[in-house]
């Protein structure tokens, strides 16, 4: 088993660990550990509130509910979707573009999803933008 990782700041690895780890992953680096994300463009004001708050490099670790948007889907029976979530690679994909414009290096960006399937769909849907760093989660 993992016992120590180099990748994830303090905040971030502190849910990997209380979801999944039981509190037994590490620190492998005190400079991974301090990791804050850091935005070039400071002038850049998203103009939805929740990408202010997702984009805001206070918020190491944001949840956004995208439940009602997917009900919406559901209930118009569109359950051939399976394993790709159209809505979360939307927001996804709003998120990379502001965080490029944001002045956030390409190589900085890392996107972590539960499915294959997701990963696929969201590496055609962010082509443009060189994404190179998209894995499920089982996926080191």
């Amino acid at each position: 088993m993992l016992k120590k990782q180099y990748r994830m700041n303090e905040e971030i690895l502190s849910i990997t660990n209380q979801i999944i780890y039981d509190g037994k992953i590490e620190h492998g680096s005190e400079e991974v550990k301090t990791w804050w994300l850091e935005t070039p463009n400071k002038d850049f004001k998203p103009k939805l509130n929740w990408m202010r708050v997702a984009l805001n490099p206070n918020n190491p670790v944001v949840f956004l509910n995208t439940d009602h948007i997917i009900k919406k889907l559901s209930d118009q029976n569109l359950r051939w979707m399976k394993n790709k979530n159209f809505v979360e690679s939307a927001v996804v994909n709003m998120l990379v573009t502001d965080l490029i414009f944001y002045g956030v290096d390409l190589k900085d960006i890392g996107i972590i999803t539960p499915f294959l399937d997701q990963s696929v769909h969201l590496e055609k849907l962010l082509q443009s933008h060189l994404i190179n760093e998209i894995y499920t989660i089982d996926k080191s």
